[in-house]
């Protein structure tokens, strides 16, 4: 029997929606929507990978901008710029769970 998703199950998926519509308006415009999406889906896969990045990405607990600087350093001139802008107004909303 499949489980019925939660209210909050729900309102991750819009805010997540959210988001997803927002770089899909900038990406596609400037011709790289198909590259950041690729990009994000390796990011996804570096980062369920990793205990370490696990943690990064997923505890409130470590100060956002602490967080953002470890992003920068480990993102910046890997991913395009459209995309770590996009990782860190995710990170600067509490939101890098939406990714």
């Amino acid at each position: 029997m499949a489980e019925t998703p939660t209210q909050s199950d729900q309102i991750v998926d819009e805010v997540a929606e959210t988001y997803a519509r927002s770089l899909f308006e900038l990406a596609e415009p400037a011709g790289i929507l198909a590259d950041a999406l690729d990009e994000l889906r390796q990011i996804d896969g570096i980062v369920r990978e990793s205990p370490e990045l696990t943690t990064l990405f997923e505890h409130k607990t470590i100060d956002p901008a602490r967080r953002g600087e470890s992003i920068k350093r480990l993102f910046s001139g890997q991913v395009h710029n459209l995309v770590l802008r996009f990782l860190m107004v995710l990170n600067s909303k509490g939101r890098l769970d939406a990714l």
